[in-house]
């Protein structure tokens, strides 16, 4: 009679959690099993047959696994494993092995491909709109690297294995490659390269710079401006924008370019010029105030100048049609000046149209104003006190 086979016992030729799980499509390491015994007890008496279960329950045979271990080969879905003993009349089934085959990681797809201006900070690069990341046992980590050329790869620079899978380039110096890399399972036995990306330098040329004119202060009734920027460099456009204020550009486009319907008080205007990737931006100021016409001057020739002649601030001459009529205590007229027709505006320093000196005295003034750019029609009327000390 012979005895029950014992000692059939299997395991892999490494024990642990990492070799019992892989990613589908890994060869998992050999499955060693002991010398049976019993049976016959005469040496060479054993015979054995490996098996595999794609569940636990049915069980096939595997052609020509007849040896004491067993190499199973690449898996693509979980498998048990067991071996059968036989000596003699007896025979026996081992315990059972599982390989655990995780799906393959899937979806590994990032997208951002930029062109970013030096010195710029690019947008962050992610996972691409679509099928999201799957694969593994669910539970990812990363790795971002960056290669200057698409051969050699680095660990990205800053911080790179965000737990999300998003990853912040640093501020643009050169153009680089990036590409995410995603582990999964059990020591990371999944693993996946996702496509390339490029980040691409774009840069201004050297010494580029942009003035969007000088700050500025009008005193106006129709509330109209002409703005004076630098225009694009080669290649490139400009645009104007409002920062504070209000107003209509003639043309956004047009680095000289009017402005209408300004607000009173501050008006700051943006004046953008974007080649490629690259911008260069400045903003210019336009205070806008009432006029101001003055109720008396002293035109003594006095050494500073001050006071010598009626001024009327706020005036924009070379957007306004301006007319000044003087009149006296009868109401006669002793003095016009006009910018109208080509004539040169001057402000009236006392004198009467043939030049000479009036009296000290209240005059009478009516100023017309009619502007250029929407026909708008401004009068305004008032005494003004001449003296001569």
């Amino acid at each position: 009679m012979h005895k029950p086979i014992s000692n059939n016992t299997i395991s892999l030729l490494a024990g642990g959690l990492a070799d019992t799980t892989l990613c589908s499509g890994a060869i998992p390491h050999r499955i060693k099993g002991a010398l049976a015994t019993g049976g016959t007890n005469i040496p060479g008496s054993y015979t054995y047959q490996w098996s595999s279960s794609p569940d636990n329950t049915t069980w096939t045979d595997i052609s020509a696994a007849n040896a004491i271990q067993y190499q199973p080969p690449l898996l693509t879905a979980t498998t048990w494993f067991r071996r059968r003993a036989v000596s003699g009349q007896c025979s026996a089934e081992s315990g059972t092995v599982k390989i655990t085959a995780l799906p393959v990681i899937a979806n590994n797809v990032i997208s951002g491909n930029q062109t970013v201006c030096k010195s710029d900070t690019p947008q962050p690069l992610a996972q691409a709109s679509g099928p999201a990341l799957s694969g593994g046992n669910g539970t990812f980590s990363y790795l971002w690297e960056q290669s200057p050329d698409g051969i050699v790869w680095n660990a990205a620079a800053g911080t790179n294995n965000q737990s999300n899978g998003t990853y912040q380039p640093p501020i643009m110096t050169k153009t680089m490659k990036y590409r995410r890399n995603v582990r999964s399972g059990p020591v990371d036995c999944c693993i996946s390269a996702s496509n390339v990306l490029e980040l691409v330098l774009d840069s201004l040329p050297v010494g580029s710079t942009i003035n969007a004119g000088r700050d500025t202060a009008i005193f106006s009734f129709d509330y109209i401006v002409q703005l004076s920027a630098d225009p694009p460099i080669s290649g490139g456009t400009g645009k104007w924008t409002i920062v504070n204020g209000a107003g209509s550009f003639a043309n956004d486009t047009d680095n000289d370019t009017k402005v209408t319907g300004l607000s009173k008080g501050l008006n700051t205007y943006l004046w953008t010029v974007t080649r490629g990737a690259c911008k260069m931006q400045d903003q210019v100021d336009v205070s806008v105030f009432d006029m101001v016409i003055p109720e008396g001057f002293s035109p003594n020739n006095d050494p500073g100048g001050f006071n010598n002649t009626f001024r009327i601030n706020g005036l924009d001459l070379p957007n306004q049609t301006a007319e000044l009529t003087i009149l006296n205590g009868a109401g006669t007229e002793v003095y016009r000046t006009s910018n109208n027709d080509g004539n040169e505006w001057n402000d009236w320093d006392g004198k009467n149209i043939k030049g000479i000196d009036l009296p000290e005295g209240t005059y009478y003034y009516l100023l017309k104003l009619t502007s250029k750019g929407n026909g708008q029609v401004f009068k305004k009327s008032g005494f003004i006190v001449l003296k001569r000390y």
